[in-house]
């Protein structure tokens, strides 16, 4: 029904090239939700709020202190899901960053 690909910051290497992840530091003590997948047919079920809440108590029970995520734009890698602003606002998330992604044509 639902997965994603959290943990300590410091578990996923390809964050510190990422956009956004590489805003803070690579530390044990930030805990990253990198990815986050609903099935379609069971999303609007509350499953990603419920998922991502999980994730915040496990962070929080193994000495966290910071969570982030990197919620998608409709611009940015749209076949990658990873949460909504909506849903990391409605759980008490605040944007802390961001940066612009350049699109550029060789010619």
């Amino acid at each position: 029904m639902g997965w994603t690909g959290s943990g300590p910051k410091t578990d996923f290497p390809f964050l510190k090239t990422k956009l956004g992840s590489r805003l803070s530091s690579f530390s044990t003590e930030i805990w990253s939700v990198g990815c986050l997948a609903v099935k379609k047919e069971y999303r609007g079920k509350g499953l990603a709020d419920l998922i991502v809440k999980m994730v915040v108590e496990e962070a929080e029970r193994s000495g966290a202190m910071t969570i982030e995520a990197y919620p998608t734009r409709p611009f940015h890698e749209p076949r990658i899901f990873r949460g909504t602003y909506q849903l990391y606002s409605r759980l008490g998330f605040a944007e802390a960053g961001a940066e612009k992604m350049e699109i550029t044509k060789l010619l």
